[in-house]
């Protein structure tokens, strides 16, 4: 895969992927991401495990969201098949990863389906907080498209830590 790229002539389908149910800083940003972006250009669709405040609050913004079927947990092999099987049926156009574990698991979707990736990175701790995720985020996040850092501090470690290119943040 290469450039992240989308034709614009018809509505694009973004997937955003999230594993949690409560409110913090990323799903405000998905929230926003998902009720700003302009409709007639993109719809978006968030996945969500379970209710919970944030299933209420899209609710309320009449934001799309479509449930992860037995999805229990982000590790574990169901939730891989059935994020591939939620972008295959939807017909997803660009799938946007906003956790750890939902990056893993969208990345591999996006290298079975052949659909393009970003990943948002919206803090230090669970990426650099133990050596084994990463090791393996260095590995995956030099694979997709493009990766978004939410702060310049975070663009700095994806830089210096990661080794990332620049042109890729």
């Amino acid at each position: 895969m290469g450039t992240l790229s989308l034709k614009m002539n018809k509505v694009r389908k973004i997937l955003h992927l999230n594993n949690t149910s409560s409110i913090g800083g990323a799903e405000q940003v998905i929230l926003d991401l998902a009720a700003f972006t302009d409709p007639g250009k993109f719809r978006s669709y968030v996945t969500v495990l379970r209710e919970g405040e944030l299933v209420s609050e899209m609710r309320k913004r009449d934001i799309r969201f479509l449930w992860l079927k037995e999805s229990t947990q982000v590790y574990d092999y169901k939730f891989l098949k059935n994020i591939t099987q939620l972008v295959k049926e939807s017909r997803i156009d660009l799938i946007h990863s906003h956790t750890w574990g939902t990056d893993f698991y969208g990345y591999w979707a996006s290298k079975i389906l052949g659909v393009p990736m970003l990943a948002t990175v919206h803090n230090r701790y669970y990426i650099f907080g133990k050596w084994t995720r990463r090791l393996s985020y260095k590995v995956l996040i030099s694979h997709v498209q493009k990766i978004v850092a939410v702060s310049k501090d975070i663009q700095n470690l994806l830089k210096e830590d990661l080794k990332l290119l620049p042109q890729k943040i």
